[in-house]
């Protein structure tokens, strides 16, 4: 008598099925660094730059034994275009890539780049005081351009304008 193989069916609760197909990690990063923003913005009495640049949270040049900052500066920033430019950026790539390959692996990238990005610029400018996830981005879009070459077919065009606009408004 021949023996049939039975396929085990997989059975995922409604919570395992939303924490694998929604980009929480990615929303949750893009939630704290708007309400940062806000309460920077609005309550505190000073000017957005000061406030900033004074955070328990920016990397500051005095402050280096204190670790945390070399990742908790990604969640600050000085602007509304600043801001903006992060935003975009880590909702295209992060989604993409939190869809693809997880939320670890992105909130892996994610400190990765910001800890590098918080160490060479501590490096190369000691004396400044810095908030922001350039780095973080920086490393997003080089994690989802290896996802492009290597695994999926998404739209190339896409990430060079977005890089385009990196380089055009590194400054804000």
């Amino acid at each position: 008598m021949k023996k049939t193989k039975f396929k085990k069916e997989n059975h995922i609760s409604v919570a395992e099925r939303l924490i694998n197909e929604l980009p929480l990690f990615t929303f949750l990063i893009v939630f704290t660094e708007l309400a940062v923003f806000i309460y920077h913005k609005y309550f505190t009495d000073l000017p957005l730059v000061e406030a900033v640049s004074l955070s328990v949270l920016a990397y500051n040049p005095c402050h280096r034994g204190q670790l945390w900052r070399f990742l908790s500066h990604s969640f600050i920033h000085t602007g509304v275009l600043h801001l903006a430019f992060n935003v975009i950026g880590q909702l295209f790539f992060g989604i993409a890539l939190e869809r693809a390959h997880g939320w670890r692996r992105v909130a892996e990238i994610f400190a990765t780049g910001t800890l590098v990005g918080s160490l060479t610029q501590s490096i190369y400018m000691p004396q400044y005081s810095f908030g922001g996830s350039s780095g973080a981005n920086l490393a997003l879009v080089a994690a989802y351009l290896i996802h492009y070459f290597t695994v999926s077919k998404f739209q190339l065009k896409k990430i060079k304008i977005y890089m385009i606009f990196l380089l055009l408004f590194r400054t804000f």
